[in-house]
C-alpha cells in the first residue's frame, strides 16, 4: 500500500537479460500494463537467476495487503 495516497500498489519483479536496457524494459512493461489493465505498476528489474526457482507450481502473485 502506498502510504502517500493510501492506494494499493502493484509491484512487479522481473528478471532482465543483459542484452536489453533495463530502463527500456521497465518502460515497456509499465506501458503494457497501463494499456491493458489501466494501472501503472512499480517495476523492479533484477539479473537473470535472481528470482527463486521451484520444481513445484510457481507462486506468481503475493498479496501483501493487510486484511
Amino acid at each position: 500500500r502506498d502510504d502517500d495516497n493510501n492506494k494499493d500498489v502493484m509491484l512487479l519483479t522481473v528478471e532482465g537479460d543483459g542484452d536489453y536496457s533495463f530502463d527500456e524494459m521497465k518502460g515497456n512493461i509499465v506501458d503494457l500494463f497501463k494499456s491493458m489493465i489501466g494501472m501503472t505498476p512499480k517495476v523492479i528489474i533484477v539479473p537473470i537467476g535472481t528470482l527463486p526457482r521451484s520444481e513445484k507450481k510457481t507462486k506468481r502473485v503475493t498479496d501483501l495487503r493487510d486484511n
